[in-house]
């Protein structure tokens, strides 16, 4: 019998924070060349899982110019993470296993703009952390139903505004 607190969806003001996790230690805080616009490096996961399905509309980015898709295991590959990541303009991050991602945080260090994938993620200290200045948000539906939508769009926005959204979100990276 699993307690309800513990139960999907995960209420932070109910039941306390969440509370943020450390970034990545290969991962280096600075302003590097950003040499690929988008980056996913992770496991597939299992893919009979109802969460996956966001996971399995990764596949159909592999092909798409400037996006970097890398299946792997990150116990064995943490400098390859580390360096796709640091090099990224946007990060895809989809929801994890626990009410918010780890991956949203090694993003933010490495200066690459989130792109949080999730219907039920909790963001940590939302009251002092403005994410929509700085992250872009997709609905799980949307991503599932075709991500090339996302990707176009996000393609759209402008140099200028990308720069600000860098600038916003370096003033919260520690």
């Amino acid at each position: 019998l699993v307690p309800r607190w513990i139960r999907p969806p995960y209420d932070v003001k109910a039941y306390g924070i969440v509370v943020p996790y450390s970034a990545h230690h290969e991962i280096r805080r600075n302003r590097y060349p950003k040499l690929v616009d988008f980056a996913f490096i992770g496991n597939r996961r299992d893919q009979s899982r109802s969460t996956d399905r966001v996971r399995r509309a990764l596949v159909q980015l592999e092909s798409e110019q400037d996006v970097m898709i890398k299946w792997t295991d990150l116990r064995n590959t943490a400098p390859l993470y580390a360096e796709i990541m640091m090099h990224a303009k946007w990060c895809f991050v989809p929801r994890g296993d626990s009410p918010n991602s780890r991956r949203l945080f090694d993003a933010m260090i490495a200066g690459c703009l989130p792109v949080i994938i999730s219907d039920k993620i909790d963001l940590p200290f939302p009251d002092v952390v403005p994410y929509a200045e700085f992250a872009i948000t997709v609905s799980e539906d949307e991503w599932s139903r075709d991500p090339r939508l996302a990707v176009r769009r996000l393609r759209k926005i402008s140099k200028k505004e990308i720069s600000s959204r860098q600038n916003n979100m370096e003033r919260y990276v520690q």
